[in-house]
Parts: structure tokens; sequence; C-alpha cells
């Protein structure tokens, strides 16, 4: 809560980090930046603007934490057997690693 009025009120910038709860966080900052929705008139426009750049860095931030974690990393120099995980092909295909089939 702190942080929301130091955006606000104190205009103290703070980065959104990675690793951090980001759902717990953005539901914290949305339903602090609903008490100014409809009296956006009442305030200048930098009242609310570091706190709506912080949302978004942190939405930003959640969604590419969100991708890294949906995409496992292949190891490089891996068969197709090996990436499918099939544990029969795998072995063979590290043994013909680099070797083409002439056909007959």
């Amino acid at each position: 809560r702190m942080e929301n009025y130091a955006l606000t009120f104190g205009k103290m910038w703070d980065e959104p980090q990675q690793g951090e709860d980001h759902a717990t966080h953005l539901k914290m900052h949305k339903a602090y930046r609903l008490e100014f929705t409809g009296l956006e008139q009442n305030y200048p426009p930098e009242f609310t603007g570091m706190l709506d750049q912080h949302i978004k860095m942190t939405e930003f931030l959640q969604q590419q934490e969100g991708a890294a974690m949906q995409s496992p990393a292949v190891p490089m120099n891996e068969t197709p057997g090996e990436v499918a995980g099939n544990a029969l092909a795998a072995p063979m295909g590290a043994m013909n690693m680099g070797v083409t089939n002439a056909g007959p």
C-alpha cells in the first residue's frame, strides 16, 4: 500500500522487479487505481501517471516471465529422438549424430 502512495502522492518511482508475485502486486495496484477512476479531472495527469506506468510495466514482466515458463529450453546438439524424449531413439540418435545416410 505504501508503494501506491509513493507512486501517486510522493512521486517516488519504484521499478517492478523480476520474480515478484506479479499477480498479487497487480491486484493491489489496480484496486488502488480504481479509487481514482472517474475522478481524474480532480487531479493533474501526472498524479496517476506513475502508477499507470508501473502497472503496465508489471503486466509486461508478468507476461514475459509467464512466456519464459511456458517455453522449455531445448539444449543444443540434440537429436530429434532426444528432444522428443524417446528413450530408445535417444541413445541411437546420439551415436549417429552427424552421420548422414548416403542412401542405396
